[in-house]
């Protein structure tokens, strides 16, 4: 198997444990063990209270940080930034200032369309590419073959 070349941390304007959360993050989505869940999939959400912490369940929707808006206590659905943030126990303050990291957790509904669709796999094809060229590309939808 081909190594994976990945821009370095300071090349990305990030710390070397965020660069490595997000390293964990796409192998995360990339193994399968991620699942997409809609947004109206949870009828009653019930938020982790203060000082409660949220743990990683394998659930990814884009609309949903993380930690903050956790929708059990026992867990949290998240996107790439929260995903990234709970099983690398880093932070990603100030990201939407942040060109690179701002498209990649923010992307443009006009080119990604509702928050809500974004697959798992799409989301793996953008942080590859983030982490590859330092900049995501959410203008094509992923193919893959069985």
């Amino acid at each position: 198997m081909l190594a994976h070349t990945y821009m370095s941390a300071a090349d990305l304007q990030l710390t070397e444990p965020q660069r490595e959360a997000l390293i964990a993050t796409l192998d995360l989505f990339e193994s399968g063990e991620v699942r997409h869940v809609r947004e109206d999939e949870y009828e009653d959400w019930e938020f982790i209270g203060d000082g409660e912490e949220a743990s990683f369940t394998g659930l990814f929707n884009m609309r949903v940080w993380g930690a903050d808006d956790a929708p059990y206590t026992c867990g949290t659905v998240a996107c790439i930034g929260g995903t990234a943030e709970l099983i690398g126990k880093v932070e990603f303050d100030g990201w939407n200032v942040h060109k690179g990291l701002s498209h990649l957790f923010g992307p443009s509904e006009s080119v990604v369309g509702d928050w809500d669709d974004i697959t798992v796999e799409r989301a793996a094809k953008a942080l590859r590419c983030f982490l590859i060229t330092g900049t995501a590309d959410w203008s094509v939808e992923p193919v893959f073959v069985p």
